[in-house]
């Protein structure tokens, strides 16, 4: 897929993800809990969340994602043999981008990654310790955490709606891992990740260092913010443009109180 058209698929489908919900903010969430913001996987605050778990609310646009993803993942993946979803969100993501079959799209082997015994691990080296120990505990016995039939070399491309600062990915690959030594599958290649937005803040920098390719149909502070300004209240637009200059920087209790007054004060 060329990158003018990569990037014009990119913007109507942001465009539709927020006008249908998927992207919240503080200023136009439903949901009063998350009106104060939420708090990421990472541990940061943020005042906006990309969700795509409800995404067969709009059938439409599930389409429109999985075709556009279909696209860049052949396009960007060479000799790709199949997509592994994330549990929860990439699970029915890799299913619809795997199953689309379009004069521009291919069918594409796809399986799903398992939650992890005992509850989500809360960083990639957790998640390797924990691997670790079943290893010792079980010999490779129980449930297979991943779904799906594999072959030695597969080339496996890492399925998931969002990126936030890889961490996620890298659990996803080390339960990959397991499971293709768990059943003696050899030269596996693991060395791709594709989703549909990058809030870029420091995936991409972090899946070099692990020797990995990350692939994002939407990236959220290079263009995406942009394509939202004309539809965003003026008071949202810059939130969220000085949270994506420096996130950390509102991980302070104060600075977050200060900004729902003032929410409080311009009104939605």
């Amino acid at each position: 897929m060329k990158e003018k058209e990569e990037h014009n698929l990119g913007k109507g489908i942001l465009l539709d993800l927020y006008n249908h919900g998927f992207i919240e903010t503080i200023y136009n969430t439903n949901n009063e809990k998350y009106q104060q913001g939420w708090i990421l996987k990472s541990g940061l605050w943020s005042p906006w969340y990309f969700n795509l778990r409800p995404l067969g609310a709009s059938p439409k646009l599930a389409h429109d994602i999985a075709s556009a993803m279909n696209q860049m993942i052949i396009s960007k993946v060479p000799n790709l043999t199949q997509i592994v979803g994330i549990e929860m969100a990439g699970v029915p993501l890799a299913s619809a981008i795997g199953t689309l079959n379009e004069s521009h799209c291919n069918f594409i082997h796809y399986s799903y990654t398992r939650a992890l015994p005992g509850g989500k691990p809360r960083t990639p080296e957790e998640a390797k310790s924990k691997l670790e120990k079943m290893k010792i505990d079980f010999g490779y016995g129980g449930k297979e955490l991943v779904e799906g039939r594999f072959k030695d070399g597969d080339n496996i491309c890492i399925v998931d709606d969002m990126v936030t600062n890889f961490g996620s990915k890298l659990i996803a690959k080390y339960i990959i891992e397991y499971e293709m030594e768990r059943r003696g599958i050899k030269n596996v290649n693991l060395n791709h990740v594709a989703v549909v937005l990058d809030r870029e803040q420091g995936a991409d920098k972090e899946a070099k260092k692990q020797g990995m390719n990350l692939h994002s149909l939407i990236k959220f502070k290079t263009h995406g913010l942009s394509w939202l300004k004309d539809i965003m209240l003026p008071q949202e637009y810059k939130l969220i443009s000085d949270y994506q200059e420096n996130p950390q920087s509102f991980n302070d209790e104060s600075t977050r109180k200060a900004i729902e007054e003032a929410k409080i004060f311009r009104g939605k």
